[in-house]
């Protein structure tokens, strides 16, 4: 006798109810039960794979030195896999609900109809969400914790799914964006960032002395610039106008710091300029009053 036919029974002789009236209902829920177990099963081993797929993805960045776009590649894969995962998974686990419950998966597609015309249309969004996040991954168009501008978003990502990736900007604000909504990537995170700065040494003075002065500033601060690859630089004077001798630096440095290292650069060039007293632009008007052509005493004969 099946377990369902005997809960069914002893309903029956609790209620006092025909068997034929209990079992029915009895077998529903069993179905239920059984589905809900597949789908906790599912959500169980989920658990457990990705927990795996986090402790060797952290074994080997200890154990092995990886540069940090290395880094980043590795615990890329690591999201991927944890994506592919729960997409197999609970696909699974699907296919194993729609057959407890009596159904077979493969006619129900197969004859559904216009029901399964509409899900195919519905379907075409998916596919194609998860067919550009694949084909962004094979490119390495970007890793988690790289510094992007996706769609308009601007800021780290956070994780990269198959469908979706999701970027953090620098308010907190979340923002979900589907694979296949993804036409344009600019991805910050290369080897470094340029660092420009501009500054204006009013028109009087001396070029050479204020770039001397400058640069000898701006060496004194390579060794101390955490993130700093390349330069600083005094690439020399790019422009001069009315408000004085514009003069550019360059410099080079790691993705997230490069904005520290522009404003210790900048503080550095206004303390140097101070200190040797060399005067920045600003705006200045010269105004010209001219007085009447007519001496006072003229004047007063003209009106007597």
């Amino acid at each position: 006798m099946k377990l369902t036919d005997k809960v069914a029974e002893w309903i029956s002789r609790l209620r006092g109810t025909p068997v034929e009236d209990i079992l029915p209902y009895v077998r529903i829920g069993a179905r239920i039960i059984s589905v809900a177990i597949v789908f906790a099963i599912a959500s169980l081993l989920n658990t457990i794979i990705a927990k795996i797929i986090d402790a060797s993805i952290k074994r080997r960045l200890r154990r092995d030195h990886h540069k940090v776009s290395e880094q980043r590649r590795i615990q890329t894969s690591g999201t991927i896999l944890r994506s592919i995962t729960k997409y197999a998974l609970y696909f699974l686990a699907s296919i194993i609900s729609l057959e407890v419950l009596g159904l077979n998966p493969t006619s129900l597609l197969a004859g559904a109809g216009f029901a399964g015309l509409i899900f195919g249309f519905g379907a075409q969004a998916l596919i194609k969400d998860v067919m550009s996040g694949f084909f962004m991954l094979f490119e390495d168009q970007y890793a988690v914790g790289d510094y992007v501008k996706v769609e308009g978003c601007e800021g780290i990502v956070e994780d990269i799914q198959l469908r979706i990736t999701k970027i953090r900007d620098f308010g907190g604000e979340l923002h979900i964006i589907p694979n296949g909504n993804i036409s344009k990537v600019t991805n910050y995170s290369g080897e470094g960032l340029r660092i420009w700065i501009a500054v204006t040494v009013d028109i009087r003075e001396d070029l050479e002395k204020a770039i001397n002065e400058i640069q000898a500033a701006l060496d004194g601060l390579k060794d101390k610039l955490d993130g700093l690859t390349e330069g600083p630089t005094v690439l020399g004077v790019e422009e001069v106008n009315e408000l004085g001798s514009r003069i550019r630096i360059w410099a080079k440095g790691v993705p997230l710091k490069h904005w520290n290292i522009s404003r210790q650069l900048n503080k550095a060039i206004k303390a140097i300029c101070d200190e040797k007293g060399i005067r920045l632009a600003s705006p200045h008007r010269n105004i010209t009053i001219e007085t009447d052509k007519y001496p006072v005493e003229e004047e007063g004969k003209s009106r007597g």
